[in-house]
């Protein structure tokens, strides 16, 4: 995996967590399960998912319940993460979350020479 792959990952997870507060249990539980909906909505938006032509298949055709069930375990947690942010944003009158990040090099880090 790259490097700036995981960045946006990791940086995506800690913004959720910023938004909707850090989890009190479960905390590792739930950092795996969003790693897995950002690295499945990678894979499905670089075209690294194969998708079952529901035109060629029977309907019980298993592939097709296995696509449907994992896709659907994704999303499940996507729209909970999505509508938890938007209901926050409606309750605190709010309409935008802004953040803002620092990137450091190691020499500044290092040497305390951080502003």
């Amino acid at each position: 995996m790259l490097q700036s792959e995981y960045g946006i990952r990791e940086v995506d997870r800690e913004r959720a967590f910023l938004v909707l507060g850090e989890p009190k249990e479960n905390r590792n539980k739930l950092k795996k399960a969003i790693n897995s909906v950002y690295e499945y909505r990678s894979k499905y938006v670089h075209g690294r998912v194969f998708i079952p032509n529901p035109m060629s298949m029977k309907l019980a055709d298993e592939s097709l319940d296995k696509f449907q069930d994992k896709l659907l375990k994704h999303i499940d947690l996507a729209m909970l993460l999505l509508v938890a942010s938007l209901q926050k944003l409606i309750i605190e009158d709010g309409d935008e979350f802004k953040f803002s990040e620092t990137v450091l090099m190691r020499s500044q880090v290092e040497e305390g020479s951080i502003p």
